[in-house]
C-alpha cells in the first residue's frame, strides 16, 4: 500500500557529503598580517543626496513601473508559491528546516541552495504495490522499465515536489538489516519525462548504513537498488607503434576488449598534434580501439598552458570538438578518450562544459567518449577527496566511461585510502561507467607532482644493495645490514594492506622523490581489492615494459576470468649473502631495526650479494666487508642485540648532525619541570627590534634549560645596510647574554616580516653573513639558525613573486650565495601538518614533514644540519568552539594524534642524522580565539598547540619521553 509521510522535517543536518577544505597559506610564528583593506570608493559628488530620486523622462517613468510591476510579480508568485506548498501538504524547506524524512529516506536542502519556494511530500510505497499498481500508470511503467541487473532491495519513495526547484538536494536512503552494506548499493531515480530510470549516486556511508546522492533535480520516485556483479572489462594502452601493431595486440592480454592507442597529444590552437601513422587503427586490431589524447608526456610534464588557452573561451573549447571529431571520424574509430592532466578548480566549468559538448556531440553520431581523470588526493583525515576541476558528477553524466588515473597518485592507491576513494569516486560516477587506470609498473613522484612509471629494476636502484651498517666485524657476530643508497631507516616504509614497498630521496636537484616499487603481489592485492568495489573494470598502463614483474600477464589473465584467487604469486622478500654462503631472507616489510644476520666466522674481504625475489630475481649492487677480529666490539653480538631492542635505527654513517636534542616554544618557564620530564633541554623564546632578553636567559639557565632566541628586526628598516649592521651588533649581545643559539630572523620569504617586491634568499643571505659574524665575535659557542621560513603551500608555484617565495626557491638564492658558510643549522617552520609525519602525500611539499626536512636538507647539499625552530600540531579536543576556518586543515586532528605525532617527529627526526635540534611549537599557550564574523575577526588557535592541556596535563610528555630516553 501507499503510506503518506509522516515526514519527519528536520532542522538539524545528517553527515556532511559535501564540500571540501583547503589547506590554506600558514604562517603561525608569528601569525600573517591581513592584508591591507582597500578604501571605499571616492564619492561622485561632493554632496551626497538626501532627496528621492523621481524619473524626469517618459522612458524612465516606464522603466520604473516595469521595475515595480515585477516585484509585484515577484511577491505575488512567492505567496502563490507558499499557497501551493501548503495546500499540497508539502513541508517547506526553510532555515530552519533542512531535511525532511520518512521511513529510513530523507532529503535534505541548505538554504544556499534554495532558488525561492520549496517543499516536499514524501511516500512509502511498498514493493507488492509498487511492482502490482493496477491503478497507477506512472507506476505501472517504472515496474515495467526496470534495467536487468538491478534488483530493488527496500520500499521505493514517492516524491511531490512543491514549487521552485533548488539547485541541489541530498538525498540519503538507509540500507535495510537484512541487507549487507556492500559497494554494489546504488540509488536510483525515476525520471517521468524521459520514462525511464537513471542513476542518482552510489556513495556508502558505512557508520549510518545509508547510501548517499547529491541531485541537481528531485525524482518523483527514488529507489535503493542492488546492482548485479559486473564482468570485468579490460583495457590496455599502446604506444605509438615501432613495429607491427597486429603482432602486439597478439601478445596482449587475451581478456583485453579496447585497446587505447596513445601518442596524440593537445596542440597549439585547440588542435591535435602527434603522428597518426603511428597510431594503432581498427583495422589492425581485432579489438576496439580508442585514441587517446594527452596533454602530458611519459616524464611528467604536463603542458598546463595548451590546456588554459583552449578552455578559455566557448570558441576555443568549440574548435577542439570539431578537431576531436574530425579524429573519430577520419580514422573509423568507435570514439575518443580525453585525458588531460591539471584541470584547476577555476577551471571546473569550462571543462566541464567541453566535456558535455563533445560528449553530445560523439552520441549524435553514435560513439562513444572515455574521459581519464587524476586521482583526486585525499584533503583530511575524514576521508574527504578533492577532485580539484573535475566535475565528476557533470564528467559522469556526459561521458560513456570514466576512468580513475591511479597513477597519478600512488600516495592512494597503495595504502588504506583505496577503499574510501572508491567509495567516494562511486558516489559521483554511475559504476557501470566507472574503469580505473592502473599501472603494472612502479611509480616515481617527486614533491612537485611530477609523475612517471618506472621499472623494477629502475626503482631498486635508488637503494643500492645492502651492506653492514659497519665497514669491519668480528667473526661470527650479529650485525644489523641495510641499504647502500641515500636512504634512511625512516625514510622507507612498506604498506602491508598494498603490499608495496616504498623509499623516498633527495635527488641532486633538492627535490625529494618518492618512489613505490610495484610487483606481481602488489599487483594482485590491487586488483582483489578493486574487484570488492563492482565497478566497470580496469585499464592496463605500461604492461608492455620490460621492468615488469613476471606473472603480469597470469594475474591479469585471471582478474579478467574473474578467478583471480586461483593465481598464485610470491611475497617478495630480501636475499644477502656473505660470498657463496646460504643467503638470509628478510620480508619486504621488515623492520630496520630488525634486518641481523650473522657475519662468517672467518676472517677476511668478503662480498656481500643481495638479491630482491619476487616473481623474478634481481641482482642489487654488491658490497664489501672486512671481518676482523680486531674489528670493533660494538659492532658484535651485544651491539646488535642492543640495536634489535631499541625503538628507531641509529643514524647512518655520515651524517653531520652530532646529536640531537628536544625543545619547546614558551611564553614563560613556569612548565619547566614538566618540559625536562619529556626529554627537552631547550627553552625558545622570541624577542623584537633590539629587545634584550637577559632575564628570560638567567632563569631558563637556573632550571637547567638551554636557550633559543628567535630575534626579528625592523622589516620597514632592513633593506638598510647601516640597519643590518646596527642590527646584527644587537644579535651579537644576545649571544653574549648567554644565549645558546640564535634563529637570525623569522619567515622573510613572505611580505609579513619582509618588505615586498625585495624578498629574496640572496637578500637575507647578506644578513646573515653579517648576523653570523657579529654573533660567533661576541661568543663563538653560540649556534646561527637561518630564519624559518613561512610555509607557502605552493602559492607561489615553486618561485617568486613580489608578496613572498616558495621555500624551496628561496633556500636555493640563498644556496647561490654561499650562506651554508654563515651558519650553523638551517631553521624549518612546520607547524600545518594534519597527518603523522610518516605520511608523503601530493600536496605541496610543505605540507609533509619528511619532504620538507628533506627539501631544508638537500638545498645545500647536506653542508649542514636542520633545526626545527617551531614544529607543532593543533587540535580543536578540549575547546568548546569549533576550529577557526583558516585552520580548518587540522579539524580531524585529536589529541591523541597531537601527541602521537609530536613524538613521531622527534623519533624521526633523531633516527634521521640530519636534525639537530627540535623545537615543539608549543609548550605553553593558554590563548584559544574563536572565529567572529561579526567583528571580521580570523580565529587563532594557539591554544591547540599546546602541550600542556587546559586541564593542566601534559599527553605529549610521556609520548616525547618514550622518544627520548
Amino acid at each position: 500500500m501507499h503510506r503518506e509521510s509522516g515526514s519527519k522535517a528536520s532542522g538539524t543536518s545528517d553527515p556532511d557529503v559535501s564540500g571540501f577544505a583547503e589547506t590554506p597559506v600558514i604562517d603561525r610564528i608569528p601569525k600573517l598580517a591581513n592584508r591591507r583593506q582597500r578604501k571605499p570608493p571616492r564619492p561622485t559628488r561632493e554632496t551626497p543626496r538626501t532627496q528621492f530620486l523621481l524619473p524626469t523622462t517618459r522612458a524612465g517613468w516606464l522603466k520604473a513601473m516595469g521595475i515595480a510591476l515585477g516585484a509585484v510579480l515577484a511577491v505575488g508568485a512567492a505567496l502563490v508559491g507558499l499557497h501551493r506548498i501548503g495546500a499540497n501538504g508539502c513541508s517547506e524547506f526553510t532555515t530552519e528546516r533542512t531535511t525532511v524524512a520518512a521511513e529510513g529516506f530523507q532529503i535534505r536542502v541548505m538554504p544556499s541552495d534554495l532558488t525561492g519556494s520549496f517543499g516536499v511530500k514524501l511516500g512509502v510505497l511498498s514493493l507488492a504495490d509498487f511492482t502490482a499498481a493496477p491503478r497507477d500508470a506512472e507506476l505501472q511503467a517504472a515496474a515495467a522499465s526496470l534495467p536487468s541487473g538491478l534488483t530493488l532491495v527496500r520500499d521505493p519513495i514517492r516524491v511531490t515536489t512543491c514549487s521552485a526547484a533548488p539547485r541541489l538536494a541530498t538525498l540519503r536512503m538507509s540500507i535495510p538489516p537484512e541487507v549487507e552494506a556492500d559497494a554494489s548499493l546504488d540509488l536510483y531515480g525515476w525520471d517521468s519525462r524521459a520514462r525511464t530510470w537513471a542513476w542518482l549516486g552510489g556513495e556508502l556511508d558505512a557508520a549510518s548504513r545509508s547510501v548517499v546522492a547529491q541531485v541537481s533535480r528531485v525524482p518523483s520516485l527514488v529507489a535503493l537498488m542492488k546492482v548485479a556483479p559486473m564482468p570485468p572489462s579490460l583495457g590496455i594502452e599502446l604506444p605509438p607503434a615501432t613495429r607491427d601493431p597486429t603482432a602486439i595486440v597478439r601478445s596482449s592480454p587475451p581478456g583485453a576488449q579496447i585497446v587505447y592507442a596513445a601518442g596524440l597529444y593537445l596542440g597549439d590552437r585547440s588542435s591535435i598534434v602527434g603522428d597518426p601513422g603511428r597510431l594503432l587503427r581498427p583495422s589492425d586490431a581485432p579489438r576496439r580501439v580508442i585514441p587517446a589524447v594527452r596533454n602530458w608526456g611519459a616524464q611528467g610534464e604536463v603542458n598546463r598552458t595548451l590546456l588554459r588557452t583552449m578552455l578559455a573561451s566557448q570558441a576555443s573549447r568549440t574548435a577542439h570538438v570539431k578537431a576531436l571529431l574530425s579524429l573519430v571520424e577520419v580514422g573509423g574509430f568507435e570514439g575518443v578518450q580525453i585525458d588531460y592532466r591539471g584541470v584547476e578548480a577555476t577551471q571546473r566549468d569550462a571543462f566541464s562544459q567541453l566535456i558535455e559538448q563533445l560528449g553530445a556531440r560523439l552520441a549524435e553520431r553514435g560513439k562513444t567518449l572515455h574521459v581519464a581523470i587524476p586521482a583526486p588526493a585525499l584533503t583530511d583525515s575524514s576521508g574527504v577527496f578533492d577532485s580539484s576541476g573535475y566535475d565528476l558528477h557533470r564528467i559522469g553524466q556526459a561521458a560513456a566511461w570514466v576512468q580513475l588515473d591511479l597513477s597519478t597518485n600512488p600516495e592512494v592507491w597503495y595504502t588504506d585510502r583505496l577503499d574510501p576513494l572508491m567509495a567516494w569516486a562511486v558516489g559521483r560516477v554511475d559504476r557501470r561507467k566507472l574503469q580505473v587506470i592502473l599501472p603494472t609498473l612502479g611509480v616515481q613522484k617527486d614533491a612537485n607532482g611530477r609523475v612517471r612509471l618506472i621499472g623494477l629494476e629502475e626503482a631498486l636502484a635508488g637503494l643500492g644493495g645492502l651492506r653492514t651498517v659497519a665497514p669491519a666485524v668480528a667473526p661470527g657476530a650479529s650485525v644489523r645490514v641495510w641499504w647502500s643508497g641515500d636512504v634512511e631507516p625512516a625514510d622507507v616504509r612498506y604498506d602491508p594492506i598494498g603490499q608495496v614497498y616504498a623509499y623516498s630521496t633527495v635527488d641532486e636537484r633538492g627535490i625529494q622523490q618518492t618512489v613505490w616499487l610495484s610487483t606481481a603481489a602488489s599487483l594482485k592485492r590491487a586488483l582483489e581489492r578493486l574487484s570488492r568495489h563492482n565497478i566497470r573494470g580496469v585499464t592496463l598502463r605500461g604492461w608492455m615494459h620490460p621492468g615488469n614483474d613476471d606473472g603480469v600477464m597470469q594475474i591479469v589473465d585471471g582478474f579478467a576470468r574473474g578467478d583471480l584467487a586461483s593465481v598464485q604469486v610470491p611475497e617478495p622478500v630480501l636475499k644477502v649473502a656473505f660470498g657463496a654462503g646460504t643467503p638470509f631472507s628478510f620480508p619486504l616489510g621488515q623492520s630496520p631495526d630488525a634486518m641481523i644476520v650473522q657475519a662468517p666466522g672467518g676472517e677476511g674481504q668478503y662480498e656481500i650479494a643481495s638479491v630482491f625475489q619476487s616473481a623474478r630475481a634481481i641482482a642489487l649492487n654488491p658490497m664489501r666487508v672486512l671481518i676482523s677480529r680486531d674489528a670493533p666490539a660494538a659492532e658484535g653480538d651485544a651491539e646488535a642485540a642492543s640495536v634489535a631492542s631499541q625503538d628507531v635505527a641509529p643514524p647512518m654513517p655520515g651524517m653531520n648532525a652530532e646529536r640531537f636534542e628536544l625543545g619547546g616554544h614558551v611564553n614563560n618557564l613556569v612548565h619547566a619541570a614538566q618540559m625536562k620530564t619529556a626529554g627537552m633541554t631547550w627553552a625558545r623564546t622570541e624577542v623584537r627590534g633590539e629587545a634584550l632578553p637577559e632575564a628570560f636567559i638567567a632563569e631558563a639557565k637556573a632550571k637547567g634549560l638551554k636557550v633559543l632566541v628567535t630575534a626579528i628586526g625592523d622589516r620597514n628598516r632592513v633593506m638598510d645596510v647601516a640597519y643590518r649592521d646596527q642590527w646584527a651588533q644587537h644579535l651579537g649581545k644576545i649571544a653574549a647574554a648567554g644565549a645558546d643559539a640564535i634563529e637570525v630572523w623569522s619567515e622573510p620569504n613572505y611580505q609579513a616580516e619582509w618588505p615586498a617586491g625585495q624578498i629574496s634568499g640572496a637578500s637575507y643571505a647578506d644578513l646573515l653573513k653579517r648576523a653570523y659574524f657579529a654573533i660567533k665575535q661576541a661568543n663563538p659557542g653560540t649556534l646561527v639558525i637561518s630564519a624559518g621560513l613561512a610555509q607557502t603551500s605552493g602559492v607561489f608555484a615553486g618561485g617568486c613573486a613580489e608578496d613572498g617565495c616558495d621555500e624551496l626557491a628561496f633556500l636555493n638564492q640563498m644556496a647561490a650565495e654561499q650562506a651554508q658558510n654563515y651558519m650553523d643549522c638551517v631553521g624549518i617552520h612546520y607547524t600545518s601538518g594534519f597527518q603523522s609525519p610518516g605520511t608523503v602525500g601530493p600536496l605541496h611539499y610543505s605540507q609533509y614533514y619528511e619532504p620538507l626536512r628533506n627539501a631544508h636538507y638537500g638545498a645545500f647539499n647536506g653542508a649542514k644540519p636542520v633545526c626545527f625552530t617551531a614544529l607543532g600540531y593543533v587540535t580543536a579536543e578540549g575547546f568548546p568552539s569549533g576550529m577557526p576556518a583558516k585552520y580548518s586543515f587540522a579539524a580531524g586532528t585529536t589529541l591523541a594524534d597531537h601527541s602521537a605525532w609530536l613524538a613521531e617527529a622527534a623519533k624521526r627526526s633523531k633516527a634521521s642524522g640530519k636534525v639537530r635540534l627540535m623545537i615543539v611549537w608549543n609548550v605553553d599557550a593558554t590563548e584559544w580565539i574563536a572565529d567572529d564574523p561579526s567583528r571580521n575577526i580570523e580565529g587563532d588557535p594557539q591554544a591547540g598547540y599546546a602541550m600542556i592541556r587546559p586541564d593542566g596535563t601534559c599527553p605529549a610528555c610521556e609520548a616525547l619521553r618514550s622518544v627520548m630516553k
